[in-house]
This record gives C-alpha cells, structure tokens and sequence, in this order.
C-alpha cells in the first residue's frame, strides 16, 4: 500500500511539476503514430547526451543496486539466453538505434536479425551503426503492420517498444502472425500493475502524466495483455520481474528531473527554448520511483511460446 509519506513526497512533487509545465497539454500524447514519431523526433538528443551516449533507448538492468552502463546490455543478454539451436531468423520490433541489434548480431553471426522501427531517424542511425555487419536487415515501419512474410521468424522481441503501440491487439496478432509455430515472444516493458485501480486518485494521476510525459497514449494492465495474448495462441513460458533492476537508473534520471524542477523559472524559460516533449521527460524521470514504490508500475520480462500448428 502507499505509504503517507510517498503520497506527501508525490503531492509536492505534482505541484512542482504544475509550477512548470500546462498539464493538460500532455493530454493526447502517445494515442497517434504520428505523434510518436514527433516525439522520439524530438527527444532524442536528450537520450544521447542524459541516458546514453552509445544509443541505448531503454532502462538499464543494474541488479547490483549500483549504475553502471554496462547494464544496457542486460535486455539484449535475456534474449540472446532465449535464442535455441532451431532459431535461425530473430526480429526486433521499435527497434530504435540499433544497439540491442548491434550486441546479438555480432555475437551470433549464424543467425539473420531483422528490426523494425518506426522512425526513419531511428533506422538511419542503426544502419550507420550496424554497417559492418551482414546479417542485419533493417526497415522503416509500423509494428501493427509488419512488412514480413508469415511464419518467418523463431524468435520476436520488442524492448520498451509495445508499450507504444495503439493498437495493442492488433500488434501481437502481427508478432505472432510472423512468429514460426513454436516460435518466442519476448516482451520487456513496463506495465501497470493489478494494484492500480486500487491506489490512490493522485496516484493513478500521476501515474497517467508519466506515460503521457512519454507518449505512451494506451497503457494496459498486465493481466489483460496477457489474456490478449493468449487469445492468439501465445503461452507464457516465464514472467520475471525485473523493477529492481532498473531502480539505479531511474534515479539517476530522478536526479537530473529534481535538479531541472527546483529551479522553475529557468525551466519555464527553456519550454521557449527546446522541444517540449523532449523536455516533458523530466516529469517521467521525477514520478518513476515513486510511481513504483506506490505500485502503479512495473518493469517485468514476459517470454511466450507460439503454439504448435495444429496443437
């Protein structure tokens, strides 16, 4: 349950937030590709110089409790565990930069990879990155609507990728239209969790601003996607929770976002000056923690097995 003290803490920091940014302009965000589009446009020079200046566009897993960047690669290694002898062809949906691509397609040059992503800036930067390497394909596209033949892949994951996605039904139906029978899906992402309809209104509150903040329009509780997903032939093989891994990096971020809020005249005068979704990352980075220790969220790895043709 919410501690009176995390509540005290997230009212302050709601005020200090509104002292800054219009609320009610974050409303919308996320519900549309385009938008997506505009907001990885725009954010990502504040992922390059404040989260990772090697392309990384997601959390770092730090089980240790101390940050360090080498934890970007814990997604990538999850997946690589997950790779058989039988998987011959693997896809990365939201691919991004390229950087999961880059660390499995060099460690296993016997297998194809493909990514898909749905910004062309993204696509660009990951064929600069991956130019050395023959067994990537790359494409511009929407992960709702895959340019892939069926049954072409062993394995599909998608990293802090499907959390965007506004159709959610129809996204899985494309994974595991693409999925060879027996193939994986393996999902690492933040959810909401079942507690979240029980938390309180400012909690729930907060919560939404955060995904907002990232664009993230169409969030879903856990136990629905995975219902969705059952309903398309996809069985979970394993469920990991994986929030405490990525604690260190979300107060780094943390850190940066209350630096950013305790002076708000100068972050009023920089809503003039710099692109306002790249900026309304700082009310993502100051509500994460607590939106996790009040229970609104949770980071887990889900992998899922397509069943059998004829089974």
């Amino acid at each position: 349950m919410a501690s009176q003290l995390d509540m005290s803490e997230l009212s302050e920091r709601l005020r200090a937030i509104e002292r800054v940014f219009t609320i009610d302009e974050l409303a919308g965000r996320g519900l549309d590709c385009e938008e997506i589009r505009a907001y990885y446009k725009q954010s990502g020079v504040g992922y390059r110089w404040f989260h990772s200046g090697e392309g990384a566009m997601h959390m770092a897993l730090n089980p240790s409790g101390e940050f360090s960047e080498s934890g970007y690669s814990g997604q990538a290694k999850e997946v690589e565990r997950r790779i058989n002898d039988r998987t011959s062809a693997v896809l990365e949906l939201a691919a991004g930069r390229g950087y999961n691509l880059a660390y499995l397609a060099a460690r296993r040059p016997e297998i194809q990879f493909a990514g898909v992503d749905i910004a062309q800036g993204h696509i660009r930067a990951a064929r600069s990155r991956l130019r050395k390497l023959s067994n990537v394909e790359l494409a511009v596209g929407d992960f709702q609507r895959l340019p892939f033949a069926d049954s072409s892949f062993g394995l599909v994951y998608a990293v802090e990728g499907l959390c965007h996605a506004t159709d959610t039904p129809r996204a899985l139906a494309e994974a595991s239209r693409v999925l060879r029978p027996g193939g994986v899906l393996v999902v690492i992402d933040g959810w909401r969790t079942t507690r979240f309809s029980d938390i309180p209104p400012l909690a729930r509150r907060a919560a939404r601003l955060t995904e907002q903040a990232m664009s993230v329009g169409m969030p879903w509780l856990l136990p629905a996607w995975l219902d969705q997903a059952r309903r398309l032939g996809l069985e979970p093989v394993d469920q990991i929770d994986l929030t405490s891994a990525i604690m260190p990096n979300l107060h780094r971020l943390e850190g940066l976002a209350r630096r950013y809020f305790a002076h708000p005249r100068l972050a009023r005068l920089s809503l003039r000056l710099a692109p306002k979704r790249l900026l309304a990352n700082a009310i993502a980075g100051y509500l994460m923690p607590l939106n996790i220790a009040i229970g609104a969220h949770a980071y887990q790895l889900i992998s899922m097995r397509l069943a059998p043709a004829g089974a």
